[in-house]
């Protein structure tokens, strides 16, 4: 596989960032002056923030002419990517499925022996000259692959989960807020924002 891709960009003249710095920084400047202290001194720092949005949106709709190729690029190559990448994790995922349905076969097997062989002894406890040899362990590693355990769960019993382990649908709940809901256990209050057009 040939490691190396190439990707025109276009240079961004330094002439547009020295101008968007020029009018970017007198901004900012005048934003940590703000004092508000009245009807008026309010409407002169919206009119302020309205301004530095504008400025926001403006530099931002130039960085994606710059970028968007990029990104575009990017994507596509993604795309092939992920194509190939799905087609690997699929495959693996098959001999992983293959491989654990053997093991858990084998594992019932081995359980089935052991009890024939807790039978047999039984059985056979009188005659001392029968030996019996039980089933040998499933193998735990090859030069690959640790097979290991791991500890899953799932809820059987919602109520029954201390409150530690539970969390809360904020997403949820803020739609049944938005729609008047009321909901057990939720106080809902008002927060004034601020909201200023660009």
């Amino acid at each position: 596989m040939d490691d190396k891709v190439q990707v025109q960009l276009t240079p961004m003249p330094d002439s547009f960032l020295e101008a968007t710095e020029a009018y970017v920084l007198p901004l900012q400047e005048a934003s940590y002056s703000v004092m508000v202290s009245s009807e008026q001194d309010m409407i002169a720092a919206t009119e302020l923030q309205s301004k530095i949005r504008k400025a926001t949106k403006a530099v931002d709709a130039k960085r994606k002419v710059y970028t968007k190729p990029l990104d575009d690029k990017k994507k596509e190559i993604k795309g092939a990517f992920d194509l190939l990448t799905n087609i690997l994790i699929t495959s693996d995922q098959a001999i992983d499925n293959k491989v654990m349905t053997y093991r858990r076969e084998q594992q019932r097997a081995r359980e089935q022996a052991l009890k024939a062989v807790e039978e047999q002894q039984v059985n056979n406890n009188t005659d001392k000259s029968v030996a019996v040899e039980p089933p040998p362990p499933l193998i735990t590693r090859t030069d690959d692959v640790t097979f290991v355990k791991t500890k899953e769960w799932i809820v059987i019993d919602f109520s029954a989960i201390p409150d530690e382990y539970k969390t809360v649908n904020s997403v949820a709940i803020n739609k049944a807020v938005h729609d008047g809901v009321k909901v057990p256990g939720i106080e809902i209050y008002e927060k004034e924002g601020m909201r200023t057009r660009a």
